[in-house]
């Protein structure tokens, strides 16, 4: 038996689910508020990642010399002991895409909490889907870990600004990811029913 999915007629700011008659299945959920809540971590997590990027990761001190690193430094770094492939991977996984999913996101959403619909949907949409298998701050987030805790011994660590900034974007960004509905946003392309 196959069932067409129903049209929610609830507004934005209501809980509503609609259930397969037969099996009283999950078919559509619509959440309380789901596009401004997106859309605000979303830039909340877009600011953790302009912050992760301007400030260093850690301060390593050995005797009286002292070693800031950022993500940029790190790459920088990688590229002129010629491993370049490394540098562009780190550059693409935790600066890159990131930034052009949260700036997707926000662009399709900004333009629906103020009740208007996005220009363009289609193309965003697609690159979207197409960058989140690229997005690794949960990666990059698990190599810091590992490093500091090799390093304890040698050196004395002092945590910067960018590695709580990291750890907020990586919880963030998942939230703002499991939150965000896509089908609200396919939903604007389809016809409206008279």
């Amino acid at each position: 038996m196959l069932i067409q999915a129903p049209q929610l007629k609830q507004p934005e700011n209501t809980n509503t689910t609609a259930l397969c008659p037969r099996c009283n299945a999950v078919l559509l959920k619509q959440a309380n508020h789901s596009v401004s809540r997106t859309l605000a971590l979303a830039i909340a997590a877009f600011v953790m990642l302009l912050l992760a990027n301007a400030f260093p990761i850690l301060t390593l001190q050995i005797g009286s010399e002292s070693i800031s690193c950022s993500i940029f430094g790190a790459a920088n770094t990688l590229y002129q002991q010629g491993m370049w492939y490394l540098s562009v991977i780190i550059i693409i996984t935790t600066i890159l895409t990131p930034a052009m999913q949260l700036l997707i996101l926000i662009y399709l959403l900004l333009p629906i909490a103020l009740g208007k619909r996005p220009q363009f949907i289609i193309v965003p949409m697609k690159i979207f889907n197409a960058l989140h298998p690229w997005s690794m701050i949960e990666v990059f987030m698990l190599g810091i870990l590992i490093s500091l805790s090799k390093l304890m011994g040698m050196a004395r660590i002092e945590p910067d600004i960018a590695l709580w900034s990291i750890a907020i974007l990586m919880l963030l960004l998942t939230a703002t990811l499991s939150t965000f509905n896509p089908k609200q946003i396919w939903r604007l392309l389809s016809p409206v029913p008279q």
